[in-house]
């Protein structure tokens, strides 16, 4: 298996954007693969934006990993 690790400040929609199709593509192949966390060097709560990547990784079950 391949684990993958995702690093974002997860400031813009294409940020949110490609973790989702990652995501979905993952998904979809079935790949030997799968995303163990995700790191942000943004906190819930910094801003408005970095929010909205911290709520969709917490929906899609992945580990989150903030250290602002």
């Amino acid at each position: 298996m391949l684990n993958i690790g995702w690093f974002s400040t997860g400031r813009g929609e294409g940020s949110r954007g490609l973790l989702n199709f990652v995501q979905k593509r993952l998904n979809e192949t079935g790949a030997d693969a799968r995303n163990n966390f995700v790191f942000s060097n943004r906190g819930r709560g910094e801003s408005e934006r970095p929010d909205a990547s911290v709520s969709l990784v917490g929906g899609s079950g992945i580990p989150l990993i903030s250290h602002s």
